[in-house]
């Protein structure tokens, strides 16, 4: 079965990323939890598909800030970024249920987990919560 592409700001989607209750959908730029639309802004969604299509791994604030939220101006908005990206997880975390949910570690490295992901590279034995 052939598998479409999105290519959204430089970053090559795969149409859906499923995993587990959590379904997005690149070309419409949707997240789905059990079905349900769940709302994002577009740089929520490509900041949520990175974390989801590296499920088990973490990726730093850094990498995501530089990645979706570094303005044209070159100012620095690291705190309204770091503020969006808290209530993101909040609200994502709460929707998944205990499903699924974004952790973070005290070095502000972020990483997605669902219930159907075995082993997830230690990732809470090294201060993950």
């Amino acid at each position: 079965m052939a598998c479409a592409y999105v290519d959204t700001d430089n970053v090559k989607m795969r149409r859906y990323l499923i995993s587990g209750p959590l379904v997005l959908d690149a070309l419409r730029s949707a997240v789905f939890i059990d079905g349900e639309k769940f709302p994002v802004s577009e740089a929520e969604f490509i900041v949520l598909y990175l974390l989801a299509q590296r499920e088990g791994e973490r990726i730093t604030f850094e990498r995501l800030y530089i990645d979706r939220w570094e303005p044209e101006d070159g100012a620095d908005y690291r705190a309204q970024a770091r503020k969006e990206m808290r209530n993101l997880i909040e609200q994502f975390n709460a929707a998944g249920r205990g499903q699924i949910w974004i952790e973070v570690s005290p070095g502000e490295e972020y990483g997605y987990r669902s219930k159907r992901l075995r082993t997830y590279s230690g990732f809470a034995a090294r201060g993950g919560y």
